[in-house]
């Protein structure tokens, strides 16, 4: 609980007198319980397996409080005394709670044989209270290969490498990005009158239902090789990798015909692809001094594969506002784009004739 923030005197000059008292809550609770195995085996140890279970269990609570009041005969008392404000209008207190959990079950095995030859699986089954029904629950399963080259009397005998491991590994993980109550039907405060001078309170749809929601996924390939040289004061990393999101979480514009608004869907899919470089060397090694420099480079390119039956979308934006909105998701494009004019010059004094034929003039 954050404390009470008093409000500027001169926010309240207008009103003789303003008094705001607010209090927020942010909690979140964690629980995680796993068990481990390790177990080595063979005549000289050669064969290693390790292996983790676990549960966790997490909760995220966002409560909110306000209030607020004018009109005061007294102002030396501040928000203290807010209840004796003289004019309370609807809307000045006002509270709110959003509340979400998060369950996950996860395992993870390695087995390694001489150090030389490794592979990881991994599985994750989360449960989002965002989602409705058999949606609430995804699984995201991984897998991951390596080989340690250097270990190979073919590569030893090279008296090249200090270090060579290749790594290849696929998986998938999950998005649920949305808020606490995104899938529920909702109703909002709205004012209304009957042709007099006061408001009264009443609900409105704020948002439509959408139990079949569900989690947006990724799946993730990568290729990897490392490399350490000169007594691993040289050392080099290369990755490619892909990634593809599909079902992606957005917020579909409505049409004015179906009522207007948003809503939140499952559409389309991008792609990532990317490779990166790194070079560390480490000229001086020593008791004293340890002088470590790193290169590193990278390059990344995504794009909007499909939008389903779309082929641009102005997320999160209402059909009429879609025009002011000038983040675009547009199939074959990256993401990040801008939609919006292009600029191609000024009419110069000696285009003047070819100006006038477009109700132009240079300039």
């Amino acid at each position: 609980s954050f404390p009470t923030r008093r409000s500027p005197i001169s926010r309240g000059q207008g009103d003789t007198g303003k008094a705001i008292r607010r209090n927020r809550l942010w909690d979140r609770n964690l629980l995680e319980w796993t068990a481990n195995y390790t177990k080595a085996f063979g005549s000289a140890e050669e064969h290693k397996v390790d292996a983790i279970v676990g549960y966790s269990w997490e909760n995220n609570l966002y409560a909110d409080q306000k209030s607020e009041a004018t009109n005061f005969a007294v102002g030396s008392m501040g928000a203290d005394n807010i209840q004796s404000g003289n004019l309370l209008k609807i809307g000045n207190v006002t509270s709110s709670r959003n509340e979400y959990k998060l369950i996950s079950l996860f395992a993870r095995a390695h087995y390694s044989f001489k150090e030389r030859y490794m592979i990881t699986a991994t599985v994750r089954r989360d449960g989002s209270s965002k989602f409705q029904g058999k949606n609430k629950w995804g699984n995201f399963p991984s897998v991951a290969v390596a080989w340690r080259m250097s270990e190979e009397s073919f590569i030893k005998n090279l008296n090249i490498f200090d270090v060579l491991k290749l790594r290849m590994s696929w998986g998938n993980t999950g998005n649920q990005a949305i808020g606490a109550y995104s899938t529920l039907g909702l109703l909002a405060e709205s004012k209304y009158g009957w042709g007099g001078t006061s408001d009264y309170p009443g609900y409105g749809v704020s948002g439509l239902a959408t139990p079949n929601l569900t989690w947006e996924k990724t799946t993730q390939y990568d290729l990897g090789l490392d490399m350490a040289f000169a007594n691993n004061r040289i050392l080099a990393n290369i990755d490619l990798y892909q990634k593809n999101t599909t079902g992606l979480l957005l917020k579909k514009p409505i049409p004015y015909y179906d009522g207007g608004g948003t809503t939140w869907v499952n559409l389309g899919e991008v792609k990532n692809r990317g490779l990166e470089f790194s070079l560390t060397g480490i000229p001086i090694q020593n008791k004293n001094l340890i002088w470590e420099s790193t290169f590193n480079v990278s390059y990344s390119k995504n794009e909007v594969v499909s939008l389903g039956d779309e082929i641009r979308l102005h997320p999160g934006t209402k059909l009429d506002q879609a025009s002011l909105n000038t983040a675009v998701l547009q199939v074959g494009k990256p993401l990040g784009s801008i939609y919006g004019y292009i600029w191609e010059g000024l009419w110069r004094t000696d285009e003047a004739e070819e100006a006038a034929k477009w109700g132009q003039k240079p300039g």
